[in-house]
């Protein structure tokens, strides 16, 4: 679908009682793009992957673009698996998945902002997997002919976010209206969440997929 299909079904729908200001492309544009991101916050619409060679002393690597030592793809968004590889009992490399955040393990991944990790355990030349959520890509007013970035499953709660944005900047009774498209979008997010539309793989078929790849 694209942006401009959007917009017609938001006028069309969500949004056909109010002023023609809140109807410009512009304002469109902008409500859409949170709906996205909000999307993206709740489903992991789009991977990537993060190739980060560790350099000792160093343990704190940034994946914004400009670390030369991590290898990334599209722009960051969060961090949702790790890899790596370690001698197992038999002496042999073994692939092994990194957990995030613990205080127990010593080859944990730490999110210490929204894009820097902290790897404690360094071993020089050794190569780090980081999957990650990519931002999506911005709806523009100037270029409303391009796909939206969520698959049409999404587009419903898309348009009730919308319709919440766009009611929520009226005065008075409005603001009931409001309240009643987030609850809708939450909804539409509860039941795709349900299908399992929209999930990304869990750890183990990640694995599989870096490996296959021949990345570890």
């Amino acid at each position: 679908m694209t942006a401009n299909e959007l917009f017609t079904l938001a006028r069309q729908g969500e949004l056909i009682q109010l002023s023609s200001i809140l109807k410009e492309d512009a304002v469109l544009a902008s409500s859409a793009n949170l709906g996205i991101i909000e999307l993206y916050k709740k489903f992991q619409l789009k991977t990537d992957e993060a190739l980060v060679t560790l350099r000792f002393p160093k343990t704190i690597y940034s994946l914004d673009g400009t670390d030369p030592d991590v290898e990334m793809g599209e722009s960051y968004m969060y961090l949702i698996g790790a890899s790596g590889s370690k001698i197992g009992n038999s002496g042999i490399l073994e692939d092994f998945m990194l957990p995030i955040n613990s205080e127990e393990s010593p080859y944990t991944v730490n999110t210490i902002s929204h894009n820097k990790v902290q790897i404690p355990r360094v071993t020089t030349g050794a190569v780090v997997s980081l999957i990650y959520v990519a931002t999506p890509d911005k709806i523009s007013p100037a270029s409303l002919d391009v796909e939206i970035p969520v698959p049409e499953q999404f587009v419903e709660a898309l348009l009730h976010y919308m319709g919440y944005r766009a009611h929520g900047a009226m005065d008075g009774n409005t603001q009931a209206a409001s309240n009643t498209y987030y609850a809708k979008f939450e909804k539409a997010c509860d039941k795709l969440q349900t299908l399992g539309v929209g999930i990304a793989p869990d750890d183990l078929d990640m694995l599989n997929r870096i490996k296959s790849r021949g990345f570890i």
